[in-house]
């Protein structure tokens, strides 16, 4: 399990659609106590014939401290590059 402390900040993750960055919030709504969860809205001008992907280490704390629950040492947060998500197009014929 982890905590999440938001006193400084909330966190966002960065995906790009087409060529564009967007930010998806977080949401303490659908978060629990081991998945952090995130919200993005597409907009009409947003447009990616071949999938959202992700770049490396897209996850941007924004002042927020994430910890092993009860623990008092700051989590090490990276992730790999994610590919095309070729189920998850954005407004295409």
């Amino acid at each position: 399990d982890i905590d999440l402390n938001t006193a400084g900040g909330s966190p966002f993750f960065r995906l790009i659609i087409g060529e564009t960055l967007r930010l998806a919030q977080y949401s303490a709504q659908d978060s629990t106590s081991d998945t952090l969860h995130f919200h993005y809205t597409v907009v009409a001008e947003d447009r990616d014939d071949d999938g959202v992907y992700m770049r490396s280490n897209g996850l941007q704390l924004n002042g927020s401290v994430i910890t092993a629950a009860g623990e008092t040492d700051e989590a090490f947060v990276k992730h790999p590059w994610v590919e095309d998500q070729h189920r998850h197009r954005v407004n295409t014929p």
